[in-house]
């Protein structure tokens, strides 16, 4: 079974660097996808949510989140893509996007428990 994309947020950069949302609205579409979770192969029952980063035709980025299930994992996914965006993605294209066209993604996994720590007991 191939991967399926389960979320895609894309906006379009015309040439003179100006954003746009939505696809076509320029000569450069930026997709970030995201993949529906998997269970983890190694630490069950974690799920991992594969995400890709393009701009074009051209993976700028492809990586993994683990967290314990299959929507921790995109929210977490939809977090880290919007630091990959940020923080190397935007510099190298020489584009700018509204912060607040990002904000629902950069917020989505910030309160979640790694799958990695163990929550504090309510019984303690």
């Amino acid at each position: 079974m191939s991967p399926e994309i389960i979320v895609s947020r894309q906006c379009s950069v015309g040439p003179d660097g100006a954003f746009s949302h939505g696809a076509g609205q320029g000569p450069v579409t930026i997709s970030i996808n995201f993949y529906r979770p998997v269970p983890h192969p190694e630490y069950a029952p974690d799920h991992q949510c594969t995400y890709e980063i393009k701009y074009g035709d051209d993976v700028a980025r492809t990586a993994s989140v683990v967290n314990i299930d299959g929507v921790s994992a995109l929210l977490r996914a939809m977090r880290h893509a919007v630091i990959d965006i940020e923080t190397g993605c935007l510099e190298k294209w020489h584009i700018s996007i509204p912060k607040e066209y990002l904000e629902d993604m950069r917020t989505a996994g910030a309160t979640l428990p790694s799958p990695f720590t163990t929550p504090p007991s309510p019984f303690t």
